[in-house]
């Protein structure tokens, strides 16, 4: 197996008093989609940020490559991996080709081609083509999240870590992400993503990484993790567990209390 791209080791985030995220050790790989899950306020998004290198743990470090995180350059961190947060805010009424346009400055090297090239790409697959010349607050909810997405895209670089990429989204559009996010580490990216949605994760991730409390209370395979017991108690609330009727993943049901 190859080392990890990237790696938590320990990593604590603290407020005060109020413990965030507490001792987590975690590793995204190449090749592999890590669905993150868990209730609110688990820490999940805490964490992705402190993976992304734009939160500074208050114990234990991230290490991207092998190295601290935190010695890295910001141009050098965002050739490297590319971060999607849960929401996104723009105060100017930029169009959707601009908005994903911005996610090639760091490649100051790529001729002009190269960036249209690259941004035609992620436009496609985020399937806002058709949007190009809208400006990007006349948009829906999920229509801002496809441009988000196709942003992260087109910075085109060999990690992506995404908070929520389909919370807005209708079942069309979640499942066209997840099958970009697929596309992509079958060509060697890593890709960790929070999942609220248990079903999209049991379709998708290669291993999931269940979280509570600031704390990962089990990692591995998706089919071992999600199981019926564990995610009651995580979530507490009755949860079942089947097997998928259609396809070869487990199917969470919740249950009426």
């Amino acid at each position: 197996m190859s080392p990890p791209l990237l790696e938590a080791r320990r990593v604590g985030y603290r407020i005060g008093d109020a413990v965030l995220v507490d001792g987590v050790d975690l590793e995204v790989r190449s090749g592999e989609i890590l669905g993150i899950v868990g209730p609110n306020g688990a820490g999940k998004s805490t964490l992705v940020r402190m993976l992304a290198g734009e939160t500074a743990p208050s114990e234990g470090q991230v290490l991207l490559d092998g190295e601290p995180i935190g010695g890295y350059r910001p141009h050098d961190l965002a050739v490297r991996r590319a971060l999607l947060p849960q929401s996104t805010v723009l105060q100017f009424a930029f169009r959707v080709l601009d908005v994903v346009m911005m996610g090639r400055y760091p490649h100051r090297e790529a001729t002009p081609a190269d960036d249209a090239i690259s941004v035609e790409t992620a436009m496609e697959r985020g399937d806002i083509g058709h949007l190009r010349e809208r400006l990007y607050p006349t948009l829906s909810g999920g229509e801002q999240a496809r441009v988000s997405f196709a942003r992260v895209l087109a910075q085109e670089t060999p990690i992506l870590l995404l908070d929520e990429p389909s919370a807005s989204l209708d079942v069309r559009h979640q499942e066209l992400v997840m099958a970009v996010l697929r596309t992509l580490t079958g060509s060697g990216a890593a890709v960790a993503a929070v999942l609220h949605d248990l079903n999209l994760a049991a379709r998708h991730a290669d291993r999931v990484a269940v979280m509570s409390g600031g704390r990962i209370v089990e990692v591995g395979l998706t089919a071992e993790v999600l199981r019926s017991d564990l995610l009651s108690e995580v979530y507490r609330h009755p949860v079942a567990v089947v097997p998928h009727p259609h396809l070869d993943c487990p199917l969470v049901l919740p249950l009426r209390s």
